[in-house]
């Protein structure tokens, strides 16, 4: 699906059906893939961007509504729909208070599965929230290794730390989704 056929379908097809086809797609392209989401997230965060500029307005809502059962579930499941989310939040589709709670619920949530889709978010969305008044809450985001977590917890901390203390341009996927949102719109 590519940004052009989204917004031409808009013209043919009532907006409900493009809605639910592009949701469907994305979510079995993207979430259930795979495919590597580096390559992944950024074309599609394009066509998002495109097809909301040029009139699909509520395209952005219907996927995110889409992904809620991945976002829940575990696994690469619900890391693959974090990165999307997170994709989403950097080209501006949907809010940082959006991903900052759902961040927030995975560290809440404290096992090791929760806090690498946590780290996913942050790396994702950590510069929206920085230029925002959700600054404050990035930076109590990261947990203290305790005695008593084994490896793979201290591996989920370590990433979550380390993704909350990177500065804005350490992580080039976020030039890279910006460039290609500004090409497809």
């Amino acid at each position: 699906a590519t940004s052009d056929a989204i917004c031409a379908a808009y013209a043919r097809f009532p907006a409900n059906d493009v809605h639910a086809f592009v949701s469907s797609h994305m979510r079995e392209t993207c979430v259930h893939g795979a495919q590597n989401m580096e390559a992944l997230v950024p074309p599609y965060a394009a066509v998002m961007a495109a097809a909301d500029t040029k009139g699909g307005r509520e395209l952005g809502a219907h996927v995110l509504e889409a992904l809620l059962p991945d976002l829940e579930s575990e696994g690469k499941r619900r890391g693959n729909a974090a990165a999307l989310l997170a994709a989403f939040c950097d080209v501006g589709l949907c809010g940082g208070e959006l991903t900052m709670s759902y961040a927030e619920a995975l560290r809440d949530d404290g096992t090791a599965d929760a806090l690498e889709a946590c780290a996913v978010v942050a790396t994702g969305s950590r510069d929206v929230w920085r230029r925002s008044d959700l600054r404050g809450r990035l930076s109590k985001l990261a947990l203290k290794d305790e005695s008593g977590d084994d490896a793979r917890l201290l591996q989920a901390k370590n990433a979550l730390r380390t993704a909350c203390a990177s500065k804005p341009g350490d992580v080039s996927r976020s030039k890279s989704l910006r460039a290609a949102v500004a090409r497809a719109v």
